[in-house]
């Protein structure tokens, strides 16, 4: 008897990230990143908030790469 293969599953989603509390210098750096994408969209009012959430996760995500690359330097060493 052939064994039938299973559905695939759908890709998990991840949880959100508990909110952050930021500095004022890192509030001001992830303002500049949302109104950089602001200009890059055209001006284009109406997307705030994307572009505020969308700026603070790359800027959060600008805080973990130097980390894993020190760990990554440190394991070859």
């Amino acid at each position: 008897m052939k064994k039938e293969s299973a559905k695939p599953r759908a890709p998990r989603r991840r949880a959100p990230a508990a909110p952050r509390e930021w500095t004022a210098e890192q509030k001001q750096q992830i303002a500049e990143m949302a109104y950089h994408r602001f200009l890059a969209r055209g001006g284009e009012h109406g997307y705030e908030l994307e572009d505020w959430v969308e700026a603070e996760s790359e800027f959060a995500a600008s805080l973990k790469k130097p980390r894993a690359r020190r760990a990554t330097r440190a394991a070859k060493a």
